[in-house]
């Protein structure tokens, strides 16, 4: 637990923050200029999603849409998690959260992040949905809500911390 929280005191420099905040937007801007319609398609931006929304992606990117959509998911979307687990861990160090196990948040949504990851490009390597089972995408599905849950807590914690701190100076 330490290291994490000695990482996050580092990463909470103005100038590391700016940085990390600027990547994790141009990671955004580069997930929305994607060819094949994909980030439109992206199964991540859903809160959920079963067989029929699977079917109706891989319908909509094609062949050639759904190995772009592979690429980009071990890509940008493995770095863009990384980025935001960053930015959220020095938020939480300049925002000054005392329990160690808040550190562990970030983290945890990072984590289910890349598994969802793994889990939409192993959907999107077969041919049709009849290929896959159900428990791939309830599995799939699953990561993918409990990463937007987490995502949003910890939007919320940082929305909460700004206001303790702008209390607490007043």
């Amino acid at each position: 637990m330490q290291k994490i929280k000695t990482y996050a005191k580092y990463v909470s420099q103005n100038k590391i923050l700016i940085i990390v905040f600027i990547l994790t937007a141009v990671c955004g801007q580069i997930f929305q200029m994607l060819p094949y319609n994909i980030y439109e398609n992206m199964l991540d931006t859903k809160f959920g999603f079963d067989r029929l929304e699977v079917q109706h992606t891989m319908n909509q990117l094609g062949q050639e849409g759904r190995f772009v959509y592979i690429f980009s998911t071990f890509t940008l979307d493995t770095i863009f998690p990384i980025l935001y687990v960053t930015f959220v861990l020095g938020i939480f160090y300049r925002l000054n959260f005392q329990k160690d196990s808040i550190y562990l948040l970030p983290i945890m949504a990072g984590c289910f992040d890349l598994c969802q990851n793994i889990q939409t490009s192993l959907i999107m390597k077969n041919a049709s949905t009849n290929n896959m089972s159900d428990v791939q995408i309830i599995f799939a599905s699953y990561t993918n809500q409990v990463k937007l849950l987490l995502v949003f807590v910890l939007l919320v914690l940082i929305v909460l911390g700004f206001f303790r701190k702008l209390i607490i100076k007043n």
